[in-house]
């Protein structure tokens, strides 16, 4: 798979997925599924990571500006599974956990937003920047 093809991706995956996470923070918040204090950590603790993602994605967007998307070196089938698999996972364990909240409340929430933030969050950058930073450096 070319590189390109994955950075459009995760372009667009990042991006849609956060916004619609965000978006169903405010409305569990807004019927009152979730309450303020857990709204207010999960917020807090999502969005460094997607200010930071989507830093990274508009840093190439602009720094590629006359360079064409479809010159691009073909990648390890190993580095593309993983650059899809770790934010698939990442966000389907982050839905789960909201809705969890929603459904049996755990008293420690943000505790378990940050564990996940953590653990794959910090993977995931590190595959980020490797992938948005290449050619911009």
């Amino acid at each position: 798979m070319k590189e390109n093809k994955i950075k459009v991706f995760l372009s667009y995956f990042f991006i849609g997925t956060h916004l619609l996470i965000i978006g169903y923070l405010f409305i569990l918040k807004q019927k009152e599924y979730l309450s303020a204090e857990d709204f207010e950590t999960a917020i807090s603790i999502l969005l460094p990571l997607f200010t930071t993602i989507l830093a990274m994605v508009y840093k190439f967007i602009i720094g590629s500006k006359y360079k064409s998307l479809k010159k691009s070196k073909k990648v390890s089938f190993i580095y593309a599974s993983i650059s899809f698999f770790l934010p698939i996972i990442f966000v389907f364990v982050l839905f789960y956990l909201i809705r969890l909240q929603t459904i049996e409340p755990m008293e420690n929430f943000g505790y378990a937003l940050g564990f996940l933030e953590t653990v794959i969050g910090i993977n995931m950058g590190l595959m980020v920047k490797n992938l948005f930073e290449n050619e911009t450096q």
